[in-house]
């Protein structure tokens, strides 16, 4: 329900497991758009969902005006990939096309997304590799484990009893905190690489190009080394994957 943005109390779990036969800890997996098995329950919350984003989305638009996003002639997302859900969703509020550039798209990534939206796949697009044995796309979640923000994710924006526009914050989680230290570094090392390779490109080398082949064979190493053995790095990463409803991970 988290994703739906519904907090529940004991006693309404109460009440919607007697109607639906449905418990608070109940694991649901839903395959290829299937639904069937929350249906009901899904209508049921509807008008619930409803009058919570009518209130979100006044918000949410409010805090786009406010970082110069909807007056921007030409706007884009940058991000790891891949369905271009929140691309959907800005093309949806703004009047406007939201471009996206990402390092994969999956096959879905035009569903549903403007014509006049550009979408473009760094390393995997529309599915397709760009290169062999690419796992870029097909080991996603580790390599949003390593790039991923440490801050605190926002989960709603609102007016607060001032009515100033204000945000909820999602406190980590223990496990979660004890990968901030070794996301820095990972990152930090990522950042000096970006700078020395302008440095080169503004001094040195003004066609100089990072080439994206071996970055993206260095990532396939990668994946292929820590499925040989144990890896350090990646157990003491944690992840929180609520959108796929698998919590931290």
């Amino acid at each position: 329900m988290n994703v739906l943005g519904l907090t529940f109390s004991e006693n309404r779990w109460k009440d919607i497991s007697s109607k639906f036969f449905w418990k608070k800890d109940d694991i649901l997996e839903i395959s290829d758009g299937d639904i069937s098995k929350i249906e009901s329950l899904l209508n049921f919350l509807y008008p619930e969902v409803l009058l919570l984003a009518k209130d979100e989305k006044y918000a949410f638009v409010q805090y786009l005006e406010d970082i110069g996003f909807t007056s921007e002639s030409n706007v884009a997302i940058i991000d790891i990939g891949y369905s271009g859900t929140i691309q959907k969703c800005l093309n949806r509020l703004v009047n406007k096309p939201v471009h996206g550039y990402y390092c994969a798209t999956s096959h879905h990534v035009k569903h549903s997304m403007p014509l006049s939206a550009v979408t473009r796949g760094c390393y995997v697009e529309d599915g397709k590799q760009k290169f062999k044995d690419s796992r870029i796309l097909s080991d996603s979640f580790i390599l949003e484990k390593l790039l991923s923000s440490n801050e605190l994710q926002i989960i709603r924006y609102f007016f607060n009893d001032e009515g100033v526009l204000d945000k909820e914050l999602k406190i980590k989680t223990e496990k979660e905190k004890l990968a901030l230290p070794v996301r820095n570094k990972l990152q930090s090392g990522v950042i000096s690489y970006v700078e020395k390779a302008t440095q080169v490109r503004n001094v040195f080398a003004p066609n100089f190009c990072p080439s994206l082949e071996i970055a993206d064979a260095l990532y396939r190493l990668f994946i292929e080394n820590i499925n040989n053995r144990e890896n350090q790095i990646i157990k003491k990463l944690a992840l929180d994957d609520d959108y796929c409803g698998r919590g931290v991970v």
